[in-house]
Protein backbone atom coordinates (compact mmCIF):
# COMPACT_ATOMS: atom_id res chain seq x y z
CA UNK A 1 0.00 0.00 0.00
CA UNK A 2 2.92 2.38 0.74
CA UNK A 3 4.52 1.87 -2.32
CA UNK A 4 1.22 2.04 -4.20
CA UNK A 5 0.91 5.35 -2.72
CA UNK A 6 4.28 7.00 -2.98
CA UNK A 7 4.11 6.08 -6.70
CA UNK A 8 0.45 7.89 -7.22
CA UNK A 9 1.51 10.90 -5.93
CA UNK A 10 4.97 10.91 -7.26
CA UNK A 11 6.66 10.16 -4.19
CA UNK A 12 10.30 8.79 -3.56
CA UNK A 13 12.70 8.67 -1.55
CA UNK A 14 15.31 11.85 -1.75
CA UNK A 15 18.91 13.19 -0.24
CA UNK A 16 18.26 15.81 2.26
CA UNK A 17 20.22 18.67 0.75
CA UNK A 18 19.45 21.12 3.53
CA UNK A 19 18.33 20.95 6.88
CA UNK A 20 16.49 24.43 8.91
CA UNK A 21 15.22 24.89 12.03
CA UNK A 22 11.97 25.04 12.89
CA UNK A 23 12.40 29.36 13.90
CA UNK A 24 13.51 29.60 10.73
CA UNK A 25 10.68 28.81 9.43
CA UNK A 26 8.71 30.81 11.56
CA UNK A 27 11.27 34.04 11.04
CA UNK A 28 10.82 33.11 7.14
CA UNK A 29 8.21 35.75 6.50
CA UNK A 30 9.88 38.36 8.36
CA UNK A 31 12.83 37.74 6.25
CA UNK A 32 11.06 38.23 3.41
CA UNK A 33 9.38 41.39 4.34
CA UNK A 34 12.51 43.36 5.19
CA UNK A 35 14.09 42.29 1.89
CA UNK A 36 11.26 43.83 0.04
CA UNK A 37 11.82 46.82 2.33
CA UNK A 38 15.27 46.89 1.03
CA UNK A 39 14.74 46.83 -2.22
CA UNK A 40 12.11 49.71 -1.89
CA UNK A 41 14.29 51.58 -0.22
CA UNK A 42 16.74 51.33 -2.95
CA UNK A 43 13.98 52.41 -5.84
CA UNK A 44 13.30 55.42 -3.82
CA UNK A 45 16.79 56.39 -3.71
CA UNK A 46 17.16 55.70 -7.98
CA UNK A 47 14.31 57.51 -8.26
CA UNK A 48 15.51 60.43 -6.36
CA UNK A 49 19.29 60.62 -7.44
CA UNK A 50 19.41 57.99 -10.78
CA UNK A 51 21.28 54.73 -11.15
CA UNK A 52 24.85 56.11 -11.40
CA UNK A 53 25.52 57.09 -7.30
CA UNK A 54 24.79 53.39 -7.10
CA UNK A 55 26.93 50.76 -5.91
CA UNK A 56 27.45 47.49 -4.43
CA UNK A 57 30.12 46.33 -3.17
CA UNK A 58 30.72 42.77 -1.86
CA UNK A 59 33.69 39.99 -1.28
CA UNK A 60 34.12 36.50 -2.60
CA UNK A 61 36.97 33.96 -1.73
CA UNK A 62 38.96 32.22 -4.25
CA UNK A 63 40.98 29.18 -3.96
CA UNK A 64 44.42 29.36 -4.93
CA UNK A 65 43.92 26.57 -7.21
CA UNK A 66 40.60 26.44 -8.32
CA UNK A 67 39.94 22.77 -9.75
CA UNK A 68 36.02 21.33 -10.13
CA UNK A 69 34.79 19.01 -7.65
CA UNK A 70 33.50 16.20 -10.19
CA UNK A 71 35.38 14.21 -13.13
CA UNK A 72 34.23 11.15 -15.13
CA UNK A 73 34.97 7.91 -13.89
CA UNK A 74 34.16 4.38 -14.30
CA UNK A 75 30.81 3.23 -12.39
CA UNK A 76 31.04 1.78 -9.21
CA UNK A 77 34.36 3.38 -8.19
CA UNK A 78 34.15 4.85 -4.64
CA UNK A 79 37.17 6.59 -4.62
CA UNK A 80 37.99 8.79 -6.92
CA UNK A 81 41.44 10.58 -7.28
CA UNK A 82 42.96 13.65 -9.39
CA UNK A 83 46.30 15.20 -9.48
CA UNK A 84 46.63 18.89 -8.69
CA UNK A 85 50.13 21.24 -8.50
CA UNK A 86 50.00 21.89 -5.09
CA UNK A 87 47.89 20.68 -2.32
CA UNK A 88 48.05 23.80 0.06
CA UNK A 89 46.73 25.30 -3.19
CA UNK A 90 43.51 23.88 -2.19
CA UNK A 91 43.20 24.37 1.19
CA UNK A 92 44.15 28.08 1.00
CA UNK A 93 42.41 30.89 -0.30
CA UNK A 94 42.02 34.85 -0.77
CA UNK A 95 39.66 37.24 -1.30
CA UNK A 96 38.24 38.93 -4.24
CA UNK A 97 35.90 42.30 -3.04
CA UNK A 98 34.02 43.46 -6.48
CA UNK A 99 31.87 46.67 -7.02
CA UNK A 100 29.52 47.42 -9.56
CA UNK A 101 27.18 49.73 -10.12
CA UNK A 102 23.90 49.79 -12.59
CA UNK A 103 24.37 53.04 -13.99
CA UNK A 104 26.75 54.22 -17.04
CA UNK A 105 29.86 52.73 -15.40
CA UNK A 106 28.76 49.25 -14.36
CA UNK A 107 32.36 47.96 -12.86
CA UNK A 108 34.71 50.05 -10.74
CA UNK A 109 37.86 50.54 -12.22
CA UNK A 110 39.59 48.52 -9.38
CA UNK A 111 39.36 45.02 -8.83
CA UNK A 112 40.64 44.80 -4.77
CA UNK A 113 42.68 41.60 -3.54
CA UNK A 114 43.45 40.56 -0.44
CA UNK A 115 46.66 37.49 -0.92
CA UNK A 116 47.40 35.23 1.68
CA UNK A 117 51.01 35.85 3.48
CA UNK A 118 52.44 34.55 6.34
CA UNK A 119 53.28 38.23 8.22
CA UNK A 120 49.98 39.43 6.61
CA UNK A 121 52.56 42.06 4.58
CA UNK A 122 54.55 41.62 1.10
CA UNK A 123 58.01 41.99 1.54
CA UNK A 124 60.24 44.30 -0.08
CA UNK A 125 61.60 42.16 -2.50
CA UNK A 126 57.87 40.69 -3.42
CA UNK A 127 56.19 44.54 -3.19
CA UNK A 128 59.26 45.76 -5.46
CA UNK A 129 58.82 42.81 -8.41
CA UNK A 130 55.27 41.41 -8.21
CA UNK A 131 52.98 41.87 -10.90
CA UNK A 132 51.35 45.10 -10.97
CA UNK A 133 48.44 46.22 -12.99
CA UNK A 134 46.19 49.21 -13.14
CA UNK A 135 42.86 47.58 -12.73
CA UNK A 136 44.31 45.75 -9.63
CA UNK A 137 44.68 47.00 -6.05
CA UNK A 138 46.62 44.18 -4.06
CA UNK A 139 46.60 43.73 -0.35
CA UNK A 140 47.82 40.96 1.95
CA UNK A 141 46.72 39.14 5.58
CA UNK A 142 47.47 36.23 7.38
CA UNK A 143 44.51 35.00 6.48
CA UNK A 144 43.68 35.99 2.79
CA UNK A 145 40.58 37.69 4.48
CA UNK A 146 39.53 40.99 4.47
CA UNK A 147 39.86 42.91 7.35
CA UNK A 148 38.46 45.99 8.73
CA UNK A 149 41.83 47.74 8.29
CA UNK A 150 41.44 46.50 4.73
CA UNK A 151 38.33 47.62 3.87
CA UNK A 152 39.06 50.89 5.45
CA UNK A 153 42.37 51.27 2.84
CA UNK A 154 39.48 50.40 0.41
CA UNK A 155 37.29 52.84 0.93
CA UNK A 156 39.86 55.45 0.86
CA UNK A 157 41.95 54.42 -1.54
CA UNK A 158 40.00 53.06 -4.00
CA UNK A 159 35.94 53.85 -3.52
CA UNK A 160 35.70 57.01 -2.91
CA UNK A 161 38.56 58.47 -5.28
CA UNK A 162 36.23 57.34 -8.27
CA UNK A 163 33.13 58.67 -6.64
CA UNK A 164 31.13 61.92 -7.77
CA UNK A 165 29.18 63.95 -6.22
CA UNK A 166 27.11 61.30 -4.57
CA UNK A 167 27.93 57.89 -3.03
CA UNK A 168 25.09 55.01 -2.24
CA UNK A 169 26.83 51.88 -1.26
CA UNK A 170 24.57 49.25 -1.18
CA UNK A 171 26.45 46.26 1.00
CA UNK A 172 25.32 43.01 3.14
CA UNK A 173 25.44 43.22 6.88
CA UNK A 174 28.76 41.59 7.09
CA UNK A 175 29.91 43.44 10.93
CA UNK A 176 32.97 45.30 9.33
CA UNK A 177 30.44 47.07 6.57
CA UNK A 178 28.45 48.36 9.44
CA UNK A 179 31.19 50.26 11.29
CA UNK A 180 30.60 53.39 9.35
CA UNK A 181 31.79 56.10 11.63
CA UNK A 182 35.25 54.97 10.81
CA UNK A 183 34.37 55.26 6.87
CA UNK A 184 32.70 58.53 6.80
CA UNK A 185 35.69 60.03 8.18
CA UNK A 186 37.73 58.89 5.45
CA UNK A 187 35.66 60.28 3.30
CA UNK A 188 35.87 63.53 0.74
CA UNK A 189 34.10 66.58 2.74
CA UNK A 190 32.73 67.17 -1.09
CA UNK A 191 31.16 63.52 -1.26
CA UNK A 192 27.68 63.21 -0.67
CA UNK A 193 27.63 58.96 1.13
CA UNK A 194 25.01 56.68 2.17
CA UNK A 195 24.95 53.50 3.09
CA UNK A 196 22.32 50.81 2.53
CA UNK A 197 22.62 47.76 4.38
CA UNK A 198 21.11 44.75 3.21
CA UNK A 199 19.15 42.30 5.74
CA UNK A 200 20.67 39.39 7.22
CA UNK A 201 20.31 35.72 5.17
CA UNK A 202 18.89 37.87 2.23
CA UNK A 203 22.03 38.81 0.54
CA UNK A 204 21.61 35.62 -2.07
CA UNK A 205 18.49 36.82 -3.68
CA UNK A 206 18.85 40.60 -3.67
CA UNK A 207 22.62 41.17 -3.75
CA UNK A 208 23.16 41.63 -7.27
CA UNK A 209 26.66 40.22 -7.20
CA UNK A 210 25.42 37.20 -5.28
CA UNK A 211 22.71 36.84 -7.59
CA UNK A 212 24.82 36.78 -10.69
CA UNK A 213 28.13 38.55 -10.93
CA UNK A 214 30.50 36.36 -8.87
CA UNK A 215 29.03 33.37 -9.76
CA UNK A 216 29.87 34.08 -13.58
CA UNK A 217 32.97 35.53 -12.78
CA UNK A 218 34.47 32.45 -10.65
CA UNK A 219 32.79 30.39 -13.75
CA UNK A 220 34.77 32.33 -16.16
CA UNK A 221 37.96 32.14 -13.75
CA UNK A 222 37.83 28.35 -13.38
CA UNK A 223 37.68 27.87 -17.02
CA UNK A 224 40.75 29.31 -17.56
CA UNK A 225 42.10 27.34 -14.99
CA UNK A 226 41.12 23.95 -15.96
CA UNK A 227 42.28 24.52 -19.82
CA UNK A 228 45.86 24.74 -18.21
CA UNK A 229 45.33 21.61 -16.34
CA UNK A 230 43.53 19.85 -19.27
CA UNK A 231 46.12 20.71 -21.79
CA UNK A 232 49.17 20.09 -18.89
CA UNK A 233 50.29 23.49 -19.56
CA UNK A 234 53.22 24.59 -17.79
CA UNK A 235 51.72 27.39 -15.68
CA UNK A 236 51.60 27.30 -11.77
CA UNK A 237 48.15 28.60 -11.73
CA UNK A 238 48.38 29.50 -7.86
CA UNK A 239 51.84 31.46 -8.01
CA UNK A 240 50.79 34.96 -7.33
CA UNK A 241 51.68 36.54 -10.07
CA UNK A 242 49.28 34.22 -12.34
CA UNK A 243 46.60 35.07 -10.12
CA UNK A 244 47.37 38.36 -10.42
CA UNK A 245 47.41 38.50 -14.10
CA UNK A 246 44.46 36.18 -14.57
CA UNK A 247 42.32 38.54 -12.46
CA UNK A 248 43.58 41.48 -14.46
CA UNK A 249 43.12 39.91 -17.53
CA UNK A 250 39.15 38.65 -16.54
CA UNK A 251 38.54 42.38 -14.67
CA UNK A 252 39.13 43.79 -18.11
CA UNK A 253 36.99 41.28 -20.15
CA UNK A 254 33.92 41.70 -17.65
CA UNK A 255 33.97 45.85 -18.68
CA UNK A 256 33.51 45.22 -22.06
CA UNK A 257 30.13 46.40 -23.26
CA UNK A 258 29.44 42.39 -24.21
CA UNK A 259 28.74 41.65 -20.54
CA UNK A 260 26.31 45.13 -19.57
CA UNK A 261 23.81 42.86 -19.62
CA UNK A 262 25.35 41.33 -16.56
CA UNK A 263 25.00 44.05 -14.03
CA UNK A 264 21.35 44.83 -15.57
CA UNK A 265 20.18 41.55 -15.20
CA UNK A 266 21.58 41.14 -10.93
Amino acid sequence: MTCYFGRYYGIVDRKITKFVTKKSLEAAPQVKQSAEECVLLVRSRIAQHGLDCLWNTDQSGFEYEMRPGRTLEQKGVKHVEAITKSENSMTHSYTVMMTISPGTRKFHPILFITLKEEKGVFGPIVSKTMFKADNLYITASTSGKMTKKLYLECSEKVLFPHMEDRCILLADSWKTFADQDAVIELKPEELQYEMITIPPKVTGSIQPLDVLCFRMYKGCFKKISNFVFVNDIPVHVYHRDVILKLHSLLYQQFQSPRFENLIVRA
